[in-house]
């Protein structure tokens, strides 16, 4: 059978938090800025708005032909719209700032609180939310739509105006952007993403407290396991249910396929958040798991549990340390698993528990974000190891510890230990690890159909 990817593949770069983009320098002019703007006047809110709609669809138009430099962008921008004026951002200033909400409910981009909220969901059903009734008036005005002028709402006794605007992702999944909508951290209208079933025997607190190798590698080998796992279940979850309700389903696996890939993408797009949720088995402290495609000639980043701003993009980032020729992180990562499925590393990077180390405009100059020696452990894995005749799919998954600048580490580009394990690793143009509905679909009905 074969399916429609490419949206879907793209979809998960807007999914985990890359919003419609542009030169944050073009925004600029004549327009007033977040803190030129009256929170109470639903012109300046609703310009404001527009402004930035404008200019996604200039980007979008100039970078239609050039999807890896679109989602450069899309990736330059979704920090700055978190950039606060006193930083020079353009669209937050002080309680003003912008929400991303997708179609499946999903806070993709949060100004106001982007370690907190980035990948909660919209809880319609929500007791003592402040800003519930706004939020969902917003969503679900029938004026909102693609191309359309923005809506808005006033709210709290009329003082304030919230706006919205749907942007065409040209992807499976758009997006609303709304400016103006203030609330607390805590609001309860923003559920935490479901985690259950994603239980580590090997926690990115164990490796926190004792930073050991052993420790480090555990780590990674049960988030293969967990993943392996819950990919495969979820699948079987969701073809299961549709047989149930339709037991011809079982014989049109395409009509099975198109009534499947909502229910799937959904859950395993929530799944993807409990990556970096603070204190959570995957990320504690400065411990925390990134996946990426086994491709390294592109090194396409799926997952980063600490910095969800490299998502989509790839790790062709420069650490000038390193001792070679090819001095980018994906090029170290290359070399390292040259000769087995597993390594380490050793590299610079940013430890996120400091602001120490940070490397300014990182992303733009094509370097690592910080200066923190960090050692990390990668391995090679078949996503679907554990789905009877499913076809293999490899991507590297790892983690890392922050080395003390007196410890003695070797630093040397090949991580100064020798690979583990045997095998080769998978060179090939590979998919989108947790949303490419297609595969996830194909391993539905392998299974079925023994």
């Amino acid at each position: 059978m074969k399916f429609k990817t490419y949206g879907v593949l793209l979809g998960l770069f807007f999914a985990l938090g890359l919003v419609f983009s542009f030169s944050i320098k073009n925004a600029e002019g004549s327009h007033d800025g977040a803190d030129k703007v009256d929170p109470g006047d639903e012109q300046e809110m609703s310009t404001l708005l527009s402004h930035a709609i404008d200019y996604y669809n200039q980007v979008r138009e100039e970078y239609s032909d050039d999807r890896a430099a679109l989602i450069r962008q899309l990736t330059i921008f979704a920090r700055d719209i978190r950039r606060d004026s006193a930083d020079g951002g353009f669209y937050k200033h002080d309680d003003i700032y912008m929400i991303d909400v997708n179609d499946l409910g999903i806070v993709t981009n949060h100004a106001g609180h982007p370690k907190k909220l980035i990948g909660h969901k919209v809880d319609r059903n929500a007791e003592g939310s402040e800003v519930l009734g706004t939020l969902t008036s917003l969503l679900d005005d029938p004026d909102l739509g693609v191309g359309k002028t923005p809506v808005c709402k006033r709210y709290e006794d009329d003082k304030r105006v919230a706006c919205a605007a749907k942007v065409d992702s040209d992807l499976t999944v758009d997006v609303t952007n709304i400016i103006g909508l203030r609330h607390a951290e805590d609001d309860s209208a923003f559920s935490p993403p479901d985690c259950s079933g994603l239980e580590l025997d090997t926690t990115a607190k164990d490796v926190y407290e004792d930073p050991t190798d052993a420790n480090l590698e555990a780590y990674v080998r049960d988030i293969i396991k967990a993943i392996q796992a819950d990919v495969a279940r979820i699948s079987l979850e969701e073809a299961g249910k549709l047989i149930a309700q339709d037991q011809s389903l079982s014989q049109d696996l395409a009509r099975l396929a198109e009534l499947a890939e909502g229910p799937i993408t959904t859950r395993i797009q929530e799944r993807t958040f409990c990556f970096g949720q603070e204190d959570g088995d995957f990320k504690h402290g400065n411990i925390y798991a990134f996946i990426m495609s086994a491709d390294l000639e592109n090194s396409t980043v799926i997952v980063n549990g600490n910095n969800f701003d490299l998502n989509g993009g790839n790790l062709a980032l420069e650490d000038e340390e390193l001792d070679h020729e090819d001095k980018t992180i994906a090029g170290l990562f290359s070399r390292a698993l040259a000769g087995g499925t597993s390594a380490y590393a050793n590299y610079r990077w940013d430890d996120p528990t400091t602001d120490a180390d940070n490397i300014r405009n990182w992303f733009e100059i094509n370097s690592v974000p910080g200066t923190s020696h960090k050692r990390s452990y990668i391995e090679v894995a078949d996503l679907y190891a554990e789905t009877q005749e499913a076809p293999a799919q490899h991507y590297i998954f790892g983690s890392g510890i922050y080395l003390k600048e007196d410890s003695g580490g070797d630093n040397d580009d090949d991580g100064g230990c020798a690979i583990a394990g045997a095998g080769s690793t998978s060179q090939g143009a590979l998919l989108n690890l947790l949303l490419t509905a297609s595969v996830l679909f194909s391993v539905v009905f392998m299974r079925r159909r023994t």
